[in-house]
């Protein structure tokens, strides 16, 4: 960062690794092997020197190309698979840069990996992982937005799982005005995060240590504190199986690095729309009916977990409509979740507060028993929970925005 060197860091512990480890071999015990940096006005130069085997000139015209040993017909061949310089020069080039050996067979060899500093070398459409990075940079993006402060509080929570400290700033920086952030650098500490944090969205990558995403994406799922939470797992794997191991673990989506911010902003959008227009259908609907109907909205449906919650939810407000003394506290002890885990759940698939829930569920009730037109207005208000039929009035009025008479009268017209 000193002298402004813009670099991806995975893509240059990769190139700082493979020379290193080609200096390795090739070095006896008691040889030396030195590492330096130097600014070398508008370019970087860092280079490895070993005091090693050396190298014959004509084979440094080619000890960049896959599967070219370094040194051929010797007892050091083997410990080389003619992969790891290749790499570390196609890095190299992807940052504009250059790479080259300088050696004598027998004595040692120089590496120098040449990057230019600053980014006018980069295409104009190029995303970076940080901006405008310096040491005075504050990464603390709460504390940046102070304008922001007020509603900051409002906004939903998204937890980012991910070893690479620049990556998750540059996730930060992407959605920073839509949401508030909890960060974890594997999927242990991400697992303890979701659970005590309880984040409405979840973008983690797969390989991490001590415990790897689809390790802890599977342990979310399997919780139902938690297997409501979309996620969206990132991974450098392309294959096939490895996306359907994703998708299966209960990914709502799966992105492959690198990847565009737009593409990116796009798949949160799309996941929390797709969770909106569920929360709408099981309001709408209520779950009996909208999990006999799944055929006709397969864009809808949940997980088994989130669906035995709702509909074991519904069966407790259809057995306990007629209780007027029933209330939130009530409605979480049929569950073996806490207070807040259960608001969280329910806000999530449902889009409401449990208390709004419970009228949600009593004004549709009422509306459908007077459809029916078998029971006085008394009637149904003790049917569906009031124990003050002029309460009721009230509620049903300010729900419907007519009075239960008016109501009656509209479907009678009908």
């Amino acid at each position: 960062s000193k002298v402004n060197l813009w670099v991806d860091k995975d893509k240059l512990e990769i190139v700082i690794f493979n020379l290193l480890s080609n200096a390795f071999k090739y070095t006896s015990d008691g040889k030396n092997i030195w590492v330096s940096m130097k600014d070398d006005g508008n370019a970087v130069l860092l280079q490895i020197q070993d005091e090693g085997v050396g190298i014959k000139r004509e084979k440094q015209k080619v000890i960049f190309n896959r599967y070219e040993n370094v040194v051929p017909d010797s007892i050091y061949a083997p410990l080389s698979s003619g992969i790891g310089l290749s790499v570390a020069k196609e890095l190299v080039e992807m940052h504009h840069g250059s790479i080259n050996v300088e050696s004598e067979f027998g004595k040692g060899s120089l590496f120098t990996v040449r990057l230019l500093k600053g980014k006018k070398h980069y295409p104009s459409d190029t995303e970076y992982i940080l901006s405008d990075w310096n040491e005075d940079t504050n990464l603390d993006f709460n504390s940046q937005n102070e304008l922001q402060e007020l509603n900051e509080a409002e906004k939903p929570l998204m937890l980012i799982v991910e070893d690479n400290y620049e990556l998750r700033v540059f996730i930060k920086q992407i959605f920073q005005e839509a949401y508030r952030f909890v960060e974890a650098n594997n999927g242990e500490v991400g697992l303890k995060k979701a659970f005590s944090d309880l984040p409405d969205m979840i973008i983690t990558d797969i390989m991490m240590p001590v415990k790897s995403g689809l390790q802890m994406l599977q342990e979310l799922r399997n919780d139902e504190r938690t297997s409501h939470i979309p996620a969206i797992v990132l991974t450098a794997k392309t294959d096939m199986d490895s996306i359907l191991t994703g998708i299966h673990t209960g990914a709502d989506d799966y992105i492959t690095k690198p990847f565009s911010v737009n593409y990116l902003q796009a798949k949160v959008e799309n996941i929390l729309a797709r969770r909106k227009m569920l929360q709408a259908y099981y309001c709408k609907v209520g779950y009996e009916e909208g999990n006999e109907n799944k055929e006709k909205d397969r864009s809808v449906q949940l997980s088994a977990r989130d669906a035995a919650f709702l509909n074991k939810l519904a069966k407790i407000m259809e057995e306990q409509l007629g209780n007027p003394e029933l209330n939130v506290d009530q409605l979480v002890s049929y569950f073996s979740l806490s207070r807040t885990n259960f608001f969280h759940k329910l806000k999530s698939l449902t889009g409401m507060a449990p208390i709004m829930y419970i009228k949600e569920i009593r004004m549709r009730k009422a509306a459908e028993l007077i459809k029916e037109n078998q029971y006085t207005m008394a009637e149904i208000a003790y049917m569906v929970g009031f124990s003050d039929p002029h309460y009721f009035s009230k509620s049903f009025k300010s729900y419907w925005g007519m009075t239960s008479t008016e109501y009656a009268k509209n479907q009678i017209g009908r």
